[in-house]
């Protein structure tokens, strides 16, 4: 799509500068694009990975918890 906007710009008389510019500013758009949907991605690994660990230590918690007040009552 990028290419065929590029090639519209040349025809139409635009300065070949001009296109190139326009071609790298469109291009570090789309790495801005990737880069932010890979941060993304890594938060919500670590997020689940958090979730995770909270609700293993919730559970261990409540088990600990359980056996306590088991040897409280014998």
């Amino acid at each position: 799509m990028i290419y065929f906007f590029c090639a519209y710009l040349s025809l139409s008389g635009c300065k070949i500068q001009h296109v190139l510019h326009i071609t790298l500013i469109i291009n570090k758009c789309r790495l801005l694009q990737l880069q932010f949907q890979i941060q993304v991605g890594s938060l919500l690994w670590q997020l689940r990975s958090l979730l995770w660990l909270a609700k293993k230590s919730f559970h261990t918690v409540l088990k600990v918890l359980v056996l306590y007040m088991a040897r409280l009552k014998s």
